[in-house]
């Protein structure tokens, strides 16, 4: 599902797809508690990359609810990680601001608070629920915090760009 940063994608394959800006989190230990806490999150973070998930439906016109997002495997089509930053809790992953250019248009803008408060937030809650049904976030995986801004439809033949402040740029052509 992973495409490399700046490469071109076909949509052949994806019957719907959308993308929006996430932030990625990489893990350098196992995350075995469902009673970790905000502070041993951070410090299990190894690091920090701009995202761009392309989400897919097979619903029609996206009439999608919960049952059918389940049934729809999430939505889940492709991904994309930009360049990897070293995470601190310096990084500012709330306040930060996101912009997600298709061509030279900004189509979609808004910032960590959008991704349930904070990415932090978000991630937290998926380590938590994932070691609850015995699935842990282990050392070397990567999770999609959650969109940062709206998700747009995706176009044959348009580069789409996200940047996030602090944090760096990610693109794909399709």
């Amino acid at each position: 599902m992973r495409i490399e940063d700046g490469h071109k994608n076909t949509v052949g394959g994806l019957l719907q797809p959308k993308i929006e800006a996430e932030i990625a989190f990489g893990f350098k230990r196992d995350m075995d508690d469902f009673e970790v806490d905000l502070a041993s999150l951070v410090d299990s973070i190894d690091w920090v990359a701009p995202a761009l998930e392309i989400v897919d439906s097979r619903i029609i016109d996206w009439k999608i609810g919960i049952v059918e997002t389940i049934a729809d495997n999430a939505s889940s089509g492709r991904f994309v990680i930009g360049p990897k930053i070293h995470f601190s809790p310096k990084v500012e992953v709330v306040c930060c601001e996101m912009t997600l250019d298709e061509g030279d248009e900004i189509v979609s803008r808004g910032n960590g608070a959008a991704c349930m408060g904070s990415p932090l937030a978000a991630t937290l809650w998926l380590v938590k629920k994932m070691a609850e049904v015995g699935r842990p976030i282990r050392a070397g995986d990567l999770v999609l915090s959650g969109a940062l801004g709206p998700m747009v439809k995706v176009r044959e033949g348009q580069k789409y760009r996200a940047r996030i402040d602090g944090i760096g740029g990610v693109s794909v052509s399709f």
